[in-house]
């Protein structure tokens, strides 16, 4: 988070859209065992992609405690609908649930959020109380277009940055946007990008991982393994425990729920819904 707390990577990873759960469940169970924080749902419209929620709701009980992120654009939604499909995500994973607002922004999420709270504070007819006062909010940055949705919304925010510099600069204007909309910096976390390349040891990714990350360029990783399941799980049978051995990640989830995990606290309602 702008900026994490020291020695404290933290990790997600984006599923493959494959229409495929035995696979799906494979890898969500291997990751999990090497205790990565997150992991994302391919969107609908990713070649064989099942529908997000479904497949993480499926996922939900194959696991116990990573977090389960659905990505999803408000646009066309009714509010109540959409509300109550990412609690029902978030009911049925005991509290393991983000949004991946992944559409134009508009009016729905304000919606979206006062639902939840209502629901959170008072309860509402038709819909489950959410577990975390809301779902966990990412969403992929947008450089180029002056994009104050994503400071004003995103808990967790998904950079593409070409090199280092790129990523230090981003990271930076993330903070100073995050602030003017009257947001604690502390309070969001910088996800870049990562696709491991073929041939790079163990120790080489946990290098690159550790330098941006005390570089003030990260504070932890989206990566990416696209393909078959091999990459991924030499990740975490060797990557993994190196970033143990270095006291960069933890070896155990020490949250009750994904915002405990990734060490975000819970959202405060503010004017209109949107949290602080």
């Amino acid at each position: 988070m702008l900026h994490a707390p020291p020695g404290r990577l933290t990790l997600g990873v984006l599923l493959p859209g494959r229409l495929d759960y035995p696979f799906q469940e494979f890898l969500a169970m291997e990751l999990e065992r090497g205790r990565v924080d997150a992991l994302l749902a391919p969107g609908p419209r990713a070649p064989d992609a099942p529908d997000p929620v479904t497949l993480l709701s499926g996922l939900s009980g194959a696991t116990e405690h990573i977090g389960l992120v659905a990505p999803g654009s408000p646009s066309g939604w009714d509010p109540h609908r959409l509300a109550r499909r990412h609690v029902s995500l978030d009911v049925l994973s005991s509290g393991r649930a983000g949004w991946h607002i992944t559409g134009p922004e508009g009016t729905a999420v304000d919606e979206t959020l006062r639902l939840w709270d209502a629901a959170h504070r008072d309860g509402m007819p038709g819909m489950a109380p959410p577990v975390q006062r809301q779902p966990v909010l990412f969403r992929t940055d947008d450089p180029t277009a002056g994009d104050t949705f994503t400071t004003r919304y995103a808990d967790v925010v998904l950079t593409s940055p070409h090199d280092l510099p790129s990523a230090r600069r981003r990271y930076a204007e993330l903070a100073d946007g995050v602030r003017a909309a009257a947001r604690n910096p502390e309070h969001v976390l910088i996800w870049p990008v990562l696709t491991p390349s073929r041939g790079a040891t163990p120790a080489n990714l946990a290098d690159r991982m550790q330098h941006w990350y005390e570089e003030r360029a990260a504070d932890g990783f989206l990566l990416s393994f696209p393909g078959q399941a091999g990459p991924l799980v030499d990740f975490v049978d060797h990557v993994v425990p190196e970033l143990w051995r270095r006291g960069l990640f933890p070896n155990a989830y020490d949250g009750r729920d994904l915002r405990g995990t990734l060490g975000l606290p819970d959202p405060t309602p503010a004017p209109g819904g949107v949290h602080a």
